[in-house]
């Protein structure tokens, strides 16, 4: 399938006509690229040597950081922590670690999936790249029919239909179910916002969630991953609860990170501006063995940049620095 306009990125001959810089090790460098240039990263450089030969698995089965589980809906009650400052801790841990993760993680204490949630970096900037399309470009939009009437909306949290529009052409809109969607300001909210759900599939979600433990893994196998779809779908939940029902418990207990401007801008650069240099590259043609970034290297450059410039700079929007997230500027270097 052909990308929508909005989502055309640069081929890698396009690329190559500026001016090449070598990576330093810096991330800095990501985000300070001048126009004419773009970087080269060695492929060694980036993805652990265990996973080289199947980058995959990095996102499959590579380290992440654990948000702090809770064993019932009164353990979480009791401690009363918003997500956001959950997800800011476990990151401020992990800071001085000289370790790539493969994702953020949080897991259910409500309902009968019990599957624990998998956050990846590429699927949040995917997502809101998806969110801000369907605000600039007038006819697509995203559709939000909430099921939030029923008292035991209290207890188990609220169905939230969302319709999402491709990033494909010609391709049909997504339209599936948010469950557990904390709405009511109560003390169950703590516990819904880590049980959060959807019945949602895609090629992403059937493929990424084939995946078999390591012998010593002590959580369920089993994962639930969410993917650039669901999140677009959650951002647009969040601001209908907000902008239409003026309801903020939603938002309070969101455990999908939403990028300030500054990821937003790492994220253009690692898809208009680098070139991974590959030499296990068979093709004669390609005598610079330079191709684009792959899903894990995405996955290590965003960390990188979120660990390096810090949570709330990266994986918090403030609107005062930022502006609307709808409102994103995604234009990307040709």
């Amino acid at each position: 399938m052909t990308e929508k306009a909005f989502f055309r990125e640069p081929s890698v001959a396009e690329i190559k006509k500026r001016a090449g810089r070598l990576f330093s090790g810096d991330i800095q460098q990501l985000v300070t690229l001048g126009e004419g240039e773009f970087l080269v990263i060695p492929s060694y450089l980036l993805v652990p040597p265990s996973f080289r030969k199947e980058p995959i698995k990095f996102l499959k089965h590579g380290p992440e950081i654990t948000i702090r589980r809770f064993h019932s809906i009164a353990d979480a009650a009791q401690d009363a922590t918003i997500p956001l400052e959950l997800r800011r801790k476990a990151f401020e841990e992990r800071k001085g670690r000289n370790i790539d993760f493969a994702c953020y993680s949080f897991a259910p204490v409500i309902g009968n999936d019990r599957r624990r949630r998998r956050v990846a970096l590429p699927q949040i900037l995917d997502g809101e790249r998806i969110y801000a399309y369907a605000h600039q470009v007038n006819w697509a939009g995203i559709k939000v029919k909430p099921y939030d009437n029923a008292r035991k909306v209290e207890q188990y949290g609220a169905d939230v239909v969302v319709e999402v529009p491709s990033s494909e052409r010609k391709s049909e809109r997504y339209k599936f179910r948010f469950t557990g969607v904390p709405v009511v300001d109560n003390g169950t909210k703590f516990a819904l916002a880590h049980s959060l759900g959807t019945d949602h599939t895609c090629e992403f979600k059937r493929y990424r969630g084939i995946r078999y433990p390591w012998i010593d893994e002590k959580e369920d196998p089993h994962v639930f991953n969410f993917c650039k779809h669901e999140v677009a779908g959650w951002y647009a939940l969040l601001d209908f609860y907000w902008n239409e029902q003026h309801n903020l418990t939603p938002l309070e207990m969101s455990n999908i990170a939403i990028p300030s401007a500054l990821m937003v801008e790492a994220c253009k650069r690692t898809l208009d501006s680098v070139l991974i240099e590959d030499r296990s590259l068979k093709d004669p043609a390609n005598k610079d063995k330079l191709r684009k970034p792959n899903q894990a290297e995405k996955q290590i450059l965003l960390y990188r940049t979120a660990r390096a410039y810090g949570h709330d700079e990266t994986l918090f929007c403030d609107t005062r620095r930022d502006g609307l997230p709808a409102q994103y500027d995604w234009t990307l270097r040709s």
